[in-house]
């Protein structure tokens, strides 16, 4: 069962960051290795709000993000186990960030 959630007190952690454009993600997937990440995600997209959310490749949703115009940076440490995942947008169904989470 994945796990994702904030984490108190979490040392030297790596940074995924991810920035929403008017065309979609940036970058459009990422690698890393499982473990706790800090999830860095940058609204520069124009729009005013966005409805994101992080699925695992079999369709399980597992957060709901939303990020507005006027506060437009959201960050979240959060752990995810081994597999494959996406970032989505709600009302874009184009715009996709694959996220794959490799054994260490």
């Amino acid at each position: 069962m994945p796990a994702i959630g904030v984490q108190a007190g979490a040392s030297r952690l790596q940074t995924e960051r991810i920035t929403v454009r008017p065309c979609g993600f940036d970058p459009q997937r990422i690698n890393r290795p499982v473990g706790p990440f800090l999830l860095a995600i940058d609204d520069r997209s124009g729009l005013n709000q966005l409805t994101l959310y992080i699925e695992r490749s079999l369709g399980n949703k597992l957060k709901d993000i939303q990020i507005l115009r006027r506060r437009p940076e959201y960050r979240e440490i959060i752990d995810l186990s081994y597999g494959d995942y996406s970032l989505k947008e709600k009302n874009h169904p184009g715009w996709v960030c694959g996220i794959t989470i490799s054994q260490k």
